[in-house]
């Protein structure tokens, strides 16, 4: 069995309630804690797809997987080096698809200089070279050549979406990170721009982290899935086991909110915590309808809980009392 493509190792990203000048943490004050000591890896070809409630860091862990922030505890390791070890050639493999393509574009570029601005920072060929490249790329995600000649206003959102793809594609990388991007989409291009990235994963041998709040379309395209509540791992494992067993509470919770259709979990009442003095014990408690006495004392630990899905939770620990 090959290595896994990318590792993080108790990785952890926290963030000043009130920076210095500097932006750096100092002694004894409070910080958000958006990530919390998560561990998990992703193998060549995997989509690991990522899911939970608005603000339980999901965007921070994907950011934290790019290098685009440092992590504040642990290690994130890509092809088994850090990658500051060889940062521009770690920015080679690892690129990001962005949930509004319409701010993630610059209104002010054509296509064409949008996709050249990748090439030429890493150096690829002369004029005539890289422009052969983004028509390539564009008919690649479905658009026409001519399209380079355009700026983004000029697009449909769905265009600009598959602008994005072809951006994160213009060095051939291994790795992408797809936070949210087709939820600013229109229902009708949300199924095009998927089956694109199903396509491109399939034919280029990409591997994808697919951040998302659709628990269905999560569960047809990713081979595992990882839940995430209040910036922890609660539960990972294969897609089909989660859907059809899920063990966590909160897991069940997001279940049952979409079997519902509704867009808070009516198993999980009340708030959710503030990640800046997040509960003791298991963060998920004070809302989790099997809560016992040792929760709200004992942090859980992952448990193998079966179909090689991983838990952490007391009701599979040994119990809640």
């Amino acid at each position: 069995m090959s290595p896994p493509l990318l590792t993080l190792d108790g990785v952890s990203r926290h963030y000043a309630t009130k920076p210095s000048v500097l932006g750096r943490l100092l002694p004894n004050q409070p910080v958000v804690r958006a990530v919390q000591d998560v561990s998990l890896s992703i193998a060549r070809t995997e989509i690991l797809g990522l899911v939970g409630e608005s603000g339980s860091g999901k965007s921070t862990l994907g950011r934290v997987a790019l290098a685009l922030e440092p992590p504040t505890a642990g290690t994130v390791l890509f092809n088994g080096a850090p990658p500051a070890a060889d940062l521009p050639g770690f920015r080679r493999r690892a690129q990001m698809v962005f949930q509004d393509p319409q701010s993630s574009l610059n209104r002010s570029l054509t296509i064409e200089r949008i996709l050249e601005s990748p090439l030429v920072v890493h150096r690829f060929g002369n004029a005539a070279a890289r422009r052969a490249r983004i028509a390539q790329l564009l008919e690649t995600v479905g658009l026409r050549a001519d399209m380079m000649r355009r700026y983004p206003h000029e697009l449909s959102g769905g265009q600009r979406q598959r602008v994005g793809i072809a951006r994160a594609l213009a060095i051939e990388p291994a790795f992408i990170v797809l936070d949210e991007p087709t939820s600013a989409l229109d229902v009708s291009i949300q199924a095009q721009v998927v089956n694109l990235l199903v396509e491109l994963q399939q034919r280029l041998s990409l591997t994808y982290l697919f951040i998302s709040h659709d628990l269905r379309l999560v569960r047809w395209l990713c081979d595992r899935i990882a839940v995430m509540y209040l910036g922890r791992i609660v539960e990972i494992g294969p897609a089909e086991a989660l859907w059809n067993a899920p063990r966590h509470p909160y897991t069940k919770a997001l279940l049952t909110a979409v079997t519902a259709e509704t867009l808070v979990p009516p198993e999980a009442a009340g708030d959710v915590p503030s990640p800046i003095r997040p509960p003791p014990g298991c963060a998920f408690h004070p809302r989790c309808p099997a809560a016992g006495p040792r929760c709200s004392r004992d942090a859980p630990r992952d448990v193998a809980a079966g179909d090689g899905v991983m838990v952490a939770c007391h009701l599979h620990d040994g119990g809640v009392a």
